[in-house]
């Protein structure tokens, strides 16, 4: 269930699209070039479920598996205080922004910048904390630390990286009590966790998305915006945009009549699909964004200050966020899209088929988790094709990979350890 790519990719897709539809009051067909787009990325996903069961590729990963790979857990319990570390290190250099001042969650210096590189990471602390230590202090303190962390550096993108990693791992733990008890049992406790945890996120959410940006911002937007903000004078690649064919930011009725809170929820969670359908309706075209995703740290006509990009000619500026998809579509249009979309196949596949291989691997959970999550949002924001992600999944391969080879035996005095190296995974695959 938790590799299933019509439910990991689709679903979020559908559910965002639906939000949408129901929420702008907007133009004849201005859906409907994006709506037809995404289709075709769900049909590929079925495709893509197809694959999984001729390749015959099954991710078979059992809480009691972990604990017979004493090197990686070993590897990871490291890597877990190494991160709270550096939690620690953000919050005294930068306070708990949370009781400080909020507004300035993305405002990094240098150095801050390096260290949130690593606590973004944060999240992986749950499964380290639950397949790899049955020490209870570090088990607690890894816990906490992450989700307490993102709450209290005003960062909804690691929360929720974390609320999804503690959903996988408590469906995990809970797998193997379905053979010992009633099935129906079994599913009424993971759907009421599920409901749970999600009513819990969604609260915590807003209430840092309060502190973030205050509400009354959404309020201000929605009163005062009565056109796409368009500086032509200084952005010459804005000249040629035709205000007509902008759509203008226009609420339905019913949507404004709810209570703020509720609003400013359903309007985040579909603002990026409409931002995007803005966009694609007026075939605009910057390759900037792109190249500034993936290229500026090797390229020296980039630039390196992402407020030095062309603003988006979007008549929304507080959620300016237009899915995964949007530097893609940028850069070559609905084409460009697809083949984004086909590497990210790609990329899953691969590190499905690895995991099915190994699945006693805590870093390749770790490395599924990430790239899991990335395409849950694929429909709200660029994360996917960021270089921290990437980076991400080749490290985890690489310490899988290392804690598997003889290179560390010096430093694994545990004779347990070593010995536990030769055994077999839950696959009866060697490594």
């Amino acid at each position: 269930m938790i590799s299933s790519p019509f439910l990991i990719i689709s679903l979020p897709l559908i559910l965002s699209c639906t939000i949408a539809f129901f929420t702008y009051e907007v133009k004849e067909h201005f859906f409907e070039k994006t709506f037809i787009l995404f289709s075709s990325m769900i049909l590929m996903t079925l495709f893509m479920e197809f694959l999984l069961k001729y390749l015959k590729i099954e991710v078979k990963i059992s809480s009691s598996s972990f604990s017979k790979n004493k090197v990686e857990n070993k590897i990871a319990i490291y890597f877990g205080i190494f991160i709270t570390i550096f939690c620690i290190v953000d919050l005294l250099i930068r306070g708990p922004l949370l009781f400080t001042n909020p507004s300035k969650y993305d405002t990094l210096s240098s150095t801050e910048t390096y260290i949130r590189y690593i606590t973004i990471m944060c999240w992986s602390l749950i499964p380290i904390s639950f397949f790899c230590t049955e020490n209870k202090p570090i088990k607690t303190i890894f816990f906490i630390t992450a989700i307490l962390f993102p709450i209290l550096v005003v960062d909804r993108n690691r929360f929720l990286s974390s609320m999804y990693a503690f959903s996988v791992v408590f469906i995990v733990l809970n797998k193997e009590k379905m053979k010992k008890e009633n099935f129906v049992k079994f599913l009424k406790r993971i759907t009421f966790f599920l409901i749970l945890i999600s009513t819990c996120s969604l609260m915590i959410f807003s209430f840092v998305g309060e502190k973030r940006s205050s509400i009354e911002t959404l309020l201000f937007y929605q009163k005062k915006i009565t056109k796409p903000l368009i500086d032509k004078d200084k952005y010459d690649k804005l000249k040629n945009i035709n205000e007509k064919d902008m759509q203008k930011l226009n609420i339905k009725g019913y949507i404004d009549n709810m209570p703020t809170p509720l609003k400013w929820l359903l309007i985040y969670s579909s603002a990026s699909v409409f931002n995007f359908a803005a966009i694609q309706n007026i075939d605009y075209r910057d390759t900037d964004y792109l190249n500034y995703q993936l290229f500026r740290f090797f390229r020296h006509d980039i630039p390196v200050n992402r407020k030095e990009l062309t603003p988006k000619p979007i008549p929304f500026p507080p959620l300016s966020a237009c899915t995964e998809f949007f530097p893609f579509f940028l850069y070559g249009g609905a084409t460009f899209v697809m083949y984004a979309f086909l590497l990210i196949g790609i990329i899953y596949f691969t590190f499905l088929n690895r995991l099915s291989k190994f699945p006693s691997s805590i870093f390749l959970l770790l490395g599924f988790l990430k790239m899991s999550y990335c395409c849950i949002t694929l429909s709200f924001g660029t994360q996917f094709f960021r270089l921290t992600n990437l980076v991400f999944l080749v490290l985890m391969i690489f310490m899988h990979k290392i804690a598997n080879s003889r290179l560390l035996d010096p430093l694994l005095t545990s004779k347990g350890a070593l010995m536990d190296r030769t055994k077999p995974t839950d696959s009866g695959v060697h490594e």
